[in-house]
């Protein structure tokens, strides 16, 4: 990049790079139906997302602990919905120049790691995500 211009870019993930909000929260639904769980609202699970990490909010909706399997459950509903998600018009072309011209593209975001990575798959070039480990 130019002298003066940026080292760096932080991205945040949904609204920014990817739609996939109203996409995950129908994730969440399927999730929690196929698992024996009530119908909830997107407001509802929106409101929940504080109680932490995929699992405790499936756990939160289904009233009871969530096992690996179950978890699985929702990440493979996650998949399906990850691979039909594009980025914003523009995006790819953006990281492509900011990569191009030595600015590190990182990417800050409430979704789990997995998560993260299911809609990261199609960006290029990607954003590098934290070394620290994301929420599961």
């Amino acid at each position: 990049m130019s002298a003066g211009g940026p080292t760096a870019v932080v991205f945040d993930l949904d609204g920014t790079l990817v739609d996939s909000m109203d996409r995950f929260l129908d994730v969440y639904r399927a999730a929690i139906r196929s698992l024996g769980g009530p119908r909830v609202r997107s407001d509802d699970i929106v409101a929940a997302f504080h109680v932490g990490s995929t699992r405790d909010l499936l756990a939160h909706f289904l009233g009871r602990g969530v096992s690996d399997a179950e978890l699985e459950t929702f990440y493979e509903h996650a998949a399906d919905a990850a691979a039909s998600i594009p980025a914003f018009p523009g995006i790819s072309d953006l990281l492509t120049t900011l990569s191009a011209a030595g600015v590190k593209l990182r990417l800050f975001t409430g979704a789990t790691r997995r998560t993260t990575q299911l809609l990261l798959a199609k960006l290029r070039p990607r954003c590098v995500l934290p070394s620290r480990r994301g929420r599961r």
